[in-house]
Order: C-alpha cells, then structure tokens, then sequence
C-alpha cells in the first residue's frame, strides 16, 4: 500500500524533473526509470499517466544547439548514471551518441586551453577532466563491446548455417 502511494507521487515529480531543459542526463535517467517501473504499477490510471508522460517526451524534438559546456556537463552526468544504474536498466545510447560531437569540442584548441586555464581541485577530478576521460574511455568500451557481440553473433549464425 505504501509503494502505490508512492507511485501516486511520481507523475508529478517526473514531470517537475522533466522541466530542466539543460539537465539531458538526468532527464534520460528519469525517463528511462520512468519505463522501467511501469510494469510494476497495479493502478491502471496511473500507469496510463506515467504512459503519456513517457509519449508526451518522446515526441519533443530539440532543434536547440546546446552550448559547449552544457553537452560536457551532461556527458558527464550520463556517464556517471550510467556507471550506477547500468545494473538496472539498459542505458540509452542517445547521450553517447554525442562523443563525436564531444571530440570537436575537445579538439577545439581554444576550448582546451580554456579549460586548462582554470584547473582546479574542482575541474580535474571526476566531475571535469577526469570524468571526460573516464566518459570517453567508457563509451569506447562499450563500442567495443557492441562490435565483439555482433562478431560472435554472425560467427554463430555462419556455424549454424555450415551444419
């Protein structure tokens, strides 16, 4: 009984979070969470709500450019959640769909420079440079990861067609 109440709470704290409009890691988080629970919700209201919540943010289309900062702040952020909720939910890739564009800015000699010039205890530690580095290194992996799985999957499909 105690866990509907909650789940009556939470359209509305979705909602709340989804107002963000510079917080793209924590609003993929939260929609991504948002799917995952459903199934667990016994009120068909509620569950029809949480429904058009989700379609509702589906179907938004940002045409906005995002400034340099705001897209290495959220490839951090996703990053982070990533690492901690990957053992619950299957991360979406739209975040990290932006580390070509993340390279650019990298690349960018008068952006690097500019962060180099504020070092600090605050900017070379997991929430700045190291956190870029892990992030990238992180979504290389998972490259990685997809195109072995994708090798074993045609090897077995060739086994499988050779017998």
């Amino acid at each position: 009984m105690k866990v509907e109440k909650l789940f009556h709470s939470l359209p509305e704290y979705i909602e709340s979070c989804l107002q963000s409009s510079d917080d793209k890691a924590g609003q993929s988080q939260i929609l991504l969470l948002t799917e995952n629970i459903i199934h667990c919700v016994a009120d068909k209201e509620l569950k029809d709500i949480l429904k058009t919540i989700l379609k509702k943010e589906n179907d938004k289309v940002s045409d906005t450019v995002t400034p340099e900062d705001i897209v290495v702040k959220n490839f951090l952020k996703n990053t982070w959640q990533q690492l901690v909720y990957a053992t619950y939910i299957i991360p979406d890739n739209s975040l990290q769909d932006d580390t070509g564009e993340l390279f650019s800015i990298i690349e960018n000699e008068e952006n690097l420079n500019r962060r180099l010039d504020k070092l600090n205890k605050n900017s070379i530690g997991l929430t700045g440079l190291a956190g870029l580095g892990l992030g990238l290194l992180f979504s290389q992996m998972k490259k990685g990861l997809r195109t072995v799985k994708s090798e074993v999957r045609m090897e077995s499909i060739i086994e499988k067609l050779g017998k």
